[in-house]
C-alpha cells in the first residue's frame, strides 16, 4: 500500500511538472482586448494610407506577432510571406503593434528588410524622450525648455539638439504614433489628431469598400480609397 501511494505521488509530481512546463513554454498569442481592425484603419489613415476591410485581419496580425515574439524571426520578407501580407502591410502592422505597446522597440530597416532590436545607446536616447513624447505630448521647444541641460547649452542650440534627437529616433521608427513636420519642426501626435477629429466628426465605414472615412456628422465626404460618397449619421439621406 505504501509503495502504491509513493508511485501515485511520483506520477502526480511528474504530471504537475509536465503541465507547468507546457504552461510556461506555450506559444504566446496576441491579446485583442485593446486592438481591432477599426483602430488599425484609423492608425493607417493617420500615416496617409487607406486600408480596406480585411476578413483575415485578426489572423494576419496574430501571425505577425507570433512570428516576431515566439519564433524570433526578424526577416521582413519571411514575416510577410508567412502572414500572407505585402511588405508595406507588414511594416504598417508592426508599427501598429509597436504603438499599442505589443512589441518592443525595434528599428524597422525597410532597405535591408529586417527588424533590428534597439541598441543600448538608442534605448538610452529613447528613454530620455519617452516621458515627453508618450506621456506629455510636448512640442520640440517645450521639450527643450524642460530637458535637463547638463552641458549648459543656449536655448537655440538646445532646441536643435532636441529636434535632431527626435528626428534620429523618428527616422529609425523608434518613436511610435507621431509624424514629424520637418518644415515647421513640429511633432504631430496621433492621439491628439484623433481627439480633434472626434469634435463634430465621426469615422464611418465606406458602404462600398469598407475603408474608414472621417466625415462631419451633418455632412458628407468622398472615400479616398474608392471615391464613394459617404454620409455622416446626422444627414437625412431622403432629403439629399
Amino acid at each position: 500500500m505504501e509503495i502504491m501511494l509513493t508511485i501515485i505521488f511520483c506520477c502526480l509530481m511528474i504530471f504537475l511538472g509536465i503541465f507547468a512546463y507546457i504552461r510556461d513554454n506555450a506559444p504566446e498569442e496576441l491579446n485583442f482586448d485593446h486592438i481591432n481592425e477599426d483602430s488599425f484603419q484609423r492608425y493607417a489613415k493617420f500615416f496617409g494610407t487607406n486600408v480596406p476591410s480585411d476578413d483575415a485581419f485578426i489572423n494576419k496580425l496574430n501571425s505577425i506577432y507570433c512570428l516576431i515574439v515566439n519564433e524570433k524571426i526578424m526577416d521582413l520578407d519571411i514575416i510577410s510571406n508567412r502572414s500572407n501580407c505585402s511588405l508595406e502591410e507588414t511594416v504598417l502592422k508592426i508599427k501598429y503593434l509597436k504603438n499599442k505597446r505589443m512589441l518592443g522597440d525595434y528599428y524597422i530597416d525597410t532597405v535591408n528588410k529586417v527588424l533590428i532590436p534597439c541598441s543600448n545607446d538608442d534605448q538610452k536616447l529613447l528613454d530620455i524622450y519617452k516621458p515627453f513624447v508618450y506621456g506629455s505630448h510636448l512640442q520640440i521647444d517645450d521639450i527643450a525648455n524642460v530637458l535637463p541641460n547638463k552641458d549648459y547649452l543656449d536655448i537655440k542650440t538646445m532646441r536643435k539638439k532636441v529636434y535632431d534627437d527626435i528626428k534620429y529616433l523618428y527616422d529609425k521608427d523608434l518613436i511610435n504614433g507621431i509624424k514629424l513636420d520637418e518644415i515647421d519642426k513640429k511633432i504631430i501626435y496621433y492621439t491628439i489628431e484623433k481627439r480633434k477629429k472626434n469634435e463634430g466628426y465621426e469615422t464611418v465605414h465606406c458602404p462600398n469598400c469598407g475603408a474608414l472615412v472621417d466625415v462631419e456628422i451633418t455632412s458628407k465626404a468622398r472615400c479616398s480609397y474608392c471615391s464613394t460618397i459617404v454620409f455622416g449619421t446626422g444627414v437625412d439621406k431622403n432629403e439629399v
